[in-house]
C-alpha cells in the first residue's frame, strides 16, 4: 500500500463508520416520521408542543 493510504486508512474507516451510523439514525427518523410517530421519541398526550407535530386535520 503507498504511504499515505497507510497513515489515512484508520481515520478514513472512521469517517466511514461515521457516516453509516448518521445515514442510519436519519433513516430511522424519517421512516418513523412517515409511519405517524414523534420525532421526539416521548408520548404526545401532555406535550407542549403537540400541535406542532400533529397539526388538526
Amino acid at each position: 500500500m503507498p504511504a499515505w493510504l497507510t497513515n489515512t486508512l484508520p481515520t478514513v474507516l472512521i469517517c466511514l463508520a461515521l457516516a453509516v451510523v448518521v445515514f442510519l439514525i436519519l433513516r430511522s427518523m424519517i421512516r418513523k416520521r412517515k409511519n405517524g410517530g414523534s420525532g421526539c421519541g416521548c408520548g404526545c398526550e401532555n406535550c407542549a408542543a403537540k400541535s406542532a407535530c400533529h397539526p388538526k386535520k
